[in-house]
C-alpha cells in the first residue's frame, strides 16, 4: 500500500472510469447546459459524501498508517455530510433520479468497502479515492439513463 507506482490495472480502471463519465456527461449535454451542469456538479457532491459513509463503515488497515491517525467519522458527521450532499445533489440536479442514483451508490460505496475491508483490513485513503471515482460514475449513470 505504501507504494506510489500505478500498475497496469489502475491504469485501466482509470481510464474506463473516465470514458464512462465523459459518455454520461454527453448524454446529460443532449438535455441542456443545465441539466450537463445539475448532473455533474451533483455527482461531484455526492460521491464525495460517500467517502464519509465508507469512513465510518470500515475501519483503517493498520495501526501503524496515515488513514489510522486521521481517525474515523462518527455516526454525527456520517449523517451531516450524508444529509447535506443529498440535499444539494437534489437541489443542483433537479432530478428526483437522484433518489435512485443514492441508493446505488451507497450500495456500492458499501460493497466496495467490504470488499476492501476483506482484502486488506480496512479503508484506507486510496481506498476513499477510487470509492469517489465509483460512486461519481454510478450516480453520472443514473443521471443519464434517467
Amino acid at each position: 500500500m505504501r507504494d506510489s507506482r500505478i500498475g497496469a490495472f489502475g491504469v485501466i480502471a482509470l481510464i474506463l472510469v473516465l470514458v464512462i463519465q465523459i459518455a454520461c456527461l454527453a448524454d446529460l449535454l443532449a438535455d441542456g447546459m443545465t441539466t450537463l451542469m445539475g448532473g455533474w456538479l451533483a455527482s461531484a457532491i455526492l460521491s464525495r459524501a460517500m467517502m464519509a459513509l465508507q469512513a465510518w463503515a470500515f475501519p483503517p488497515p493498520d495501526n501503524s498508517g496515515f488513514a489510522h491517525s486521521v481517525g474515523r467519522p462518527d455516526m454525527r458527521v456520517m449523517l451531516i455530510s450524508m444529509g447535506s450532499g443529498f440535499v444539494l445533489a437534489l437541489m443542483l440536479s433537479g432530478s428526483l433520479a437522484i433518489f435512485i442514483a443514492a441508493g446505488c451508490a451507497a450500495v456500492a460505496t458499501y460493497g466496495f468497502g467490504y470488499l476492501l475491508n476483506r482484502h486488506i483490513g480496512g479503508v484506507n485513503g486510496d481506498g476513499l479515492g477510487a470509492t469517489q471515482m465509483i460512486s461519481a460514475s454510478i450516480i453520472l449513470m443514473v443521471m443519464a439513463a434517467a
